[in-house]
């Protein structure tokens, strides 16, 4: 069984702040306000949550292949669900050749259920579900898409 993880892990920093964006662009149930006094005043202070998966709208199914029928030579983000090496958002980049190879033909699914993927524009995002299905003779993952609310 492949861990989900690629050789290009992004900083802490700079994951946070795409993963900030991928919730503003795709999942705004994860975006919350609260009021706090400033200075005498009551202001609103928006927040992000990070908890995944995140809250889903309705996504179109589909399986791997529709990663590279959409983005065919790009490199895509992905945020794998569960932490790794104490990042608690790790952001990887890879190619998205790479990407729907390693999930056309599964063993399992651990470690990949729940993780998102995603391009540089943020014009489109996958999630991976924790379910599969049988494509061509091998196990695949159904994944969702999503496009910008």
């Amino acid at each position: 069984m492949k861990e989900f993880c690629y050789e290009n892990l992004l900083d802490e920093k700079q994951s946070k702040r795409i993963v900030r964006r991928l919730i503003y662009t795709f999942f705004k149930g994860n975006i919350r306000k609260k009021k706090i006094m400033v200075n005498g005043n009551l202001k609103d202070k928006t927040y992000f949550i990070f908890k995944r998966p995140f809250h889903l709208g309705e996504g179109k199914l589909c399986t791997p292949i529709k990663i590279c029928d959409l983005f065919p030579i790009d490199e895509l983000y992905i945020l794998r669900h569960y932490n790794y090496k104490d990042q608690t958002t790790p952001v990887f980049l890879a190619p998205s050749t790479q990407i729907s190879s390693d999930l056309e033909d599964l063993d399992s699914l651990c470690f990949y259920e729940y993780s998102y993927i995603f391009d540089k524009n943020f014009s489109r995002c996958f999630f991976i579900t924790d379910s599969t299905t049988l494509e061509n003779g091998k196990i695949v993952p159904i994944l969702q898409i999503f496009e910008p609310i």
